[in-house]
């Protein structure tokens, strides 16, 4: 069955909430724990945010409100070629705000608020709520992100100077990367193994979440920031009124083949195909009227997240 292409602005909705590197297989099995709706596998323009942007917003929109997480919407310059300003007449880049250095990043509960408070100042309009998770850094894992979400200016790994990396060993990984990684076999990100060979800090929360833990526990954070951003879309939606629509920009590799991330121009089906969630607001609210189905789902959602060590 062929996988139809997810053109954002060709959808019907009041509300797009975009879940950055959201996997469709695991959003699969966890968004009926929080939300009810219609579930379609669609296929997303572009493998990375840059030029999933690109592709779903190259002209200027008078009639759409941006609230971003994602410090790939800015205004005070290009970002990867784009600047947001160029594209949107109504943008708030709540990362400046909300970029929480105990996480390295915007958790999605505070983000969430922040929409519902700016939605409130609008008639008329249409709304975009682009959250980070499940994109790392991972908010459980206790594996810090950047001390800044700006991409323009210079940012660190926080903690990156807990590993006490020799400076002759960081020159010699610099000057000698490009002939090192032909030596790595299997792996799409061979600088990670080099600079875990070397006692090198880690240049993302990614690599440093892998070198702690491993593959498994990666994937197991993963989740637990889906299950984050699932449950805060679950407040967004109950307090908004409207169609509100659910996407991911892209998936994420989690180690299938030695594959990580989401590099540009891949052709992965992990990639490619995202999930595009219509919640049914109408049973959304019948679900608020009832205690007991309410009782019943907190206590299903309860038991799921003691399984993943999320409570």
């Amino acid at each position: 069955m062929q996988v139809r292409e997810l053109r954002v602005l060709e959808e019907k909705w009041d509300y797009l909430i975009i879940l950055d590197a959201c996997r469709y297989d695991y959003f699969e099995k966890y968004y009926k724990f929080f939300l009810p709706g219609e579930l379609e596998k669609r296929r997303t323009p572009a493998s990375n945010t840059p030029r999933w942007r690109d592709a779903n917003f190259p002209d200027y929109y008078e009639d759409v409100v941006y609230i971003s997480a994602s410090p790939m919407m800015s205004t005070e310059g290009e970002v990867y070629g784009y600047n947001a300003k160029d594209h949107f007449r109504h943008i708030h880049e709540v990362w400046k705000e909300l970029w929480d250095n105990n996480l390295g990043t915007v958790a999605p509960i505070p983000l969430v608020n922040k929409a519902l408070e700016i939605i409130g100042d609008y008639s008329g309009k249409k709304f975009i709520i682009h959250l980070l998770q499940p994109h790392a850094p991972y908010i459980f894992s206790g594996v810090r992100g950047y001390s800044s979400g700006d991409l323009s200016g210079k940012r660190k790994m926080l903690e990156s100077e807990n590993y006490r990396e020799s400076k002759f060993l960081r020159r010699f990984f610099e000057k000698n990367k490009f002939k090192l990684r032909k030596l790595i076999r299997g792996h799409n990100q061979p600088d990670w193994v080099l600079r875990k060979i070397l006692g090198l800090a880690p240049s993302g929360a990614m690599e440093a979440m892998w070198r702690k833990g491993g593959t498994q526990t990666l994937r197991n954070e993963y989740e637990k920031n889906l299950i984050a951003a699932l449950a805060s879309v679950r407040i967004f939606a109950e307090k908004a009124e409207g169609e509100t629509l659910v996407i991911a920009d892209h998936g994420e590799l989690l180690g299938e083949n030695g594959m990580y991330g989401h590099p540009e121009d891949s052709g992965s089906e992990i990639l490619m195909n995202v999930p595009c969630l219509k919640i049914n607001s109408k049973e959304l609210k019948n679900e608020g009227d009832s205690s007991q189905a309410e009782e019943d789902d907190q206590q299903t959602v309860a038991d799921k997240l003691g399984q993943l060590g999320y409570m």
